[in-house]
């Protein structure tokens, strides 16, 4: 299984979008930083899943879009 590592701009990130939601939905904000959490375990369990990041071109470094 692979390892998932946040940055501290990706913890941010969704702390800002999970508060832009909750603005107007609780239940939203919380589901859609669910849907992030259940879309990294895709790239535990499959880690070349993800496309390599072209700006850093390195094989360990996934992203989903």
């Amino acid at each position: 299984m692979a390892e998932i590592i946040w940055t501290k701009l990706a913890q941010k990130d969704a702390e800002e979008i999970h508060d832009f939601i909750a603005k107007d939905s609780v239940y939203y904000a919380q589901k859609t930083i669910q849907k992030f959490f259940d879309r990294i375990s895709i790239l535990k369990k499959y880690p070349n899943s993800g496309r390599i990041v072209p700006e850093l071109n390195k094989t360990d470094i996934r992203e989903l879009i």
